[in-house]
């Protein structure tokens, strides 16, 4: 018997006849979550012999034991065929785990779809007592695509079967286990001072001011970016400033002695809107631009109290009584690097306002999951790309835009990462020669910290997978800073905002081009992700109440 959370449960039986990647960290954590778990496992070998034969080793290797009450494995397993070598696991309640499904898995155009893998999985959900799968689109690319799979058998075929597996399906996301990442980087002694952007991170640590010559490059970098629509001036008398702006704003409002606080959000297409709070829980104003009677200091610390998920800045006002006015907002436009005659402030300082550098002096762990560990980048853009080196992947789509780049003479850093197997795509041999002089690391990682580090360092991560049901490496790579973009298809809808999609290898291309040229647009931008959602704390709860009924 087990204690988990207060509760006693009987033991758990965790079958994985695929022993790595993301099946090995979802049962590593299951195991280290309830304790006395009992593991039995294959080694990540030759997927397609697994998903064949492995109920008939596994059915030996698993120990008898009249204490098991639940059994958990993910559909790599045939469970109709192991609940029918052994009938005593047949009475455990048996959860199968979708990492993946075989009925919209890509295949190469000299192959035909193999039929047994998918009629596998079908098999193993009728057995399951309960299916899971990681995301929306795993699940219902799966049940939609019974019928049409089922088309292929020539004749009896059964009807229904996609409803009655409906019955007993859900999605529990994939658990990222972010505080493993987090005591990584922690306990790594590369990693006790480093630099982050406070707009951008929301972290439970005090900072230092940097100094003058770091302020002066990150406002020469500033300078370099074309894309900074609206800016916040602070610390001004003055109201007029030069904003885009698409309608007039005219409101104040009475502070009292209460702080300023100013909110960054994320639209949809990642422009940037700022708000004011009250105080109020319930009045946050949007504002293009604000001016303040009260001069405020330009002393800035994180507000861990938030209960918003958006990145918030507080502004200490210098003076007890402080009136934030919204003046009437112009619409103009800045041509030929000129300002508009509605105002003579230096656009590039009130950013520096907004955005400053900042020396952690002591890592702390992270307690807000809007962000993650940064590091102050410069050079070069650095583009990583983290996945495993198959073809489902389309390593071939990536490494093409990467040479046309290096063609064309665009500067930047590449990082090519991911696990191997043994069939390797040719192309990343011929990509490894021809960009040697971009590459910064290429190759699998055996060190987590060394690849958490890695990420840490780049700027964009991109995928550009044919397979993917949810994307562990992605969610890492944002939560350690970097830019994600997806192709707008698979999971990726159902986790990223549109501005993080592209939908062709030519737009890939140009927004790696424009990152290329302008790297801090892409170091600057928060992307708005709720990685709450995805907690192994929250995502392991949930899978122990499945597994016992709870």
């Amino acid at each position: 018997m087990v204690d988990v959370g207060h509760k006693v449960f009987s033991k758990v039986l965790i079958v994985e006849p695929f022993y790595g990647g993301s099946h090995k960290q979802l049962v590593d954590l299951l195991k280290k979550y309830i304790p006395g778990c009992t593991l039995v496992t294959m080694t990540a070998k030759k997927w397609h012999w697994r998903a064949r034969t492995a109920a008939l080793s596994l059915a030996d290797m698993i120990p008898c034991d009249e204490n098991y009450r639940a059994l958990f494995c993910s559909s790599v397993l045939n469970l109709a065929e192991l609940v029918a070598l052994r009938p005593d696991l047949a009475k455990l309640r048996k959860v199968v785990y979708f990492h993946e499904n075989q009925l919209v898995y890509p295949v190469r155009k000299s192959q035909d779809r193999d039929f047994q893998y998918g009629y596998n999985q079908i098999l193993t959900c009728l057995t399951a007592d309960e299916v899971i799968f990681n995301s929306e689109f795993n699940k219902n690319s799966f049940l939609t695509s019974i019928k049409s799979f089922l088309k292929l058998m020539p004749d009896y075929r059964p009807k229904g079967l996609a409803e009655k597996i409906r019955k007993k399906s859900r999605v529990v996301y994939f658990p990222v286990d972010f505080e493993s990442i987090s005591e990584k980087l922690l306990n790594c002694e590369k990693c006790e001072k480093h630099r982050i952007n406070v707009a951008d991170r929301d972290c439970n640590t005090e900072y230092e001011k940097t100094d003058a010559s770091q302020s002066k490059r990150r406002k020469e970098e500033i300078n370099s970016s074309q894309e900074i629509d609206k800016l916040v001036k602070l610390g001004q008398t003055s109201t007029s400033a030069n904003f885009k702006t698409s309608s007039e704003i005219h409101t104040s409002i009475q502070i009292g002695e209460k702080d300023l606080t100013y909110q960054r959000d994320i639209t949809d297409n990642c422009g940037d809107d700022f708000y004011v709070n009250t105080g109020n829980k319930d009045s946050l104003i949007k504002l293009e631009q604000l001016g303040s009677e009260g001069e405020p200091s330009h002393r800035t610390k994180i507000d861990n109290k938030s209960e918003n998920t958006g990145k918030i800045v507080n502004c200490v006002s210098k003076s007890n009584k402080t009136e934030a006015v919204f003046p009437k907002v112009q619409d103009s436009s800045v041509e030929d690097g000129s300002q508009s005659n509605l105002s003579k402030t230096d656009l590039t300082d009130s950013r520096e306002v907004v955005r400053t550098d900042y020396i952690r002096e002591k890592c702390e762990p992270i307690g807000q999951l809007q962000c993650g560990y940064g590091v102050e980048k410069s050079g070069p853009l650095h583009i990583v790309w983290a996945h495993r080196w198959e073809h489902d992947k389309d390593p071939e789509t990536f490494l093409r835009v990467m040479m046309r780049l290096h063609k064309e003479g665009f500067n930047f850093r590449l990082s090519v990462l991911g696990e191997q197997y043994t069939d390797v795509p040719d192309i990343f041999t011929r990509a490894k020669e021809e960009l040697t002089t971009k590459v910064a690391h290429w190759g699998y990682l055996d060190s987590k910290t060394e690849y958490y580090l890695v990420l840490r360092e780049c700027d964009v991560a991109v995928s550009t997978a044919l397979h993917e049901f949810f994307g562990v490496s992605m969610l890492e790579a944002s939560y350690l800073g970097c830019y994600p973009l997806c192709p707008n298809r698979l999971v990726y809808p159902e986790i990223y905002p549109k501005c993080c999609l592209y939908n062709t290898e030519t737009q890939l291309y140009k927004r790696l081009r424009n990152f290329c040229l302008h790297p801090v647009t892409a170091r600057n931008q928060t992307i708005q992700v709720d990685l709450q959602r995805y907690h192994s704390s929250v995502i392991l709860q949930q899978l122990t109440d499945i597994l016992f009924n709870s």
